[in-house]
């Protein structure tokens, strides 16, 4: 969960916060996977941040953050078994499967010894 960095270090959304608002608020998304990384786009300027695949890995993830200022969701892609001791449906879960990226693949042994296949 890396965002793309311009030139000098900064991020896209940076850019945006340079620009007179007025009244509108700000919120930048991507690339969010921990409080730092959070914390690093308020104190450049965000309003507000969007949070995305950290609370799709971590249903708990707003309060973790708020109780320790390190805190990292768990990297994606992760079991089965993790969203389902998460509280999450099997329909959620197959949901998520169809994006890729998010569940890791099983691997079953067909023959003992002879092939893997991927499922």
């Amino acid at each position: 969960m890396r965002p793309r960095a311009l030139r000098a270090g900064r991020l896209l959304g940076e850019l945006f916060t340079e620009i007179p608002r007025g009244n509108i608020r700000l919120g930048l998304s991507g690339g969010i996977g921990g409080a730092r990384d959070a914390q690093h786009r308020l104190v450049a300027g965000a309003d507000f941040v969007y949070i995305g695949h950290a609370a799709i890995a971590d249903y708990a993830f707003a309060k973790n953050v708020l109780a320790d200022a390190d805190y990292r969701a768990p990297t994606l892609p992760l079991p089965v078994e993790h969203f389902m001791s998460q509280g999450r449906s099997a329909e959620f879960v197959n949901y998520l499967r169809s994006y890729g990226g998010f569940i890791t693949p099983r691997l079953i042994n067909a023959r003992p010894s002879r092939s893997l296949s991927v499922i």
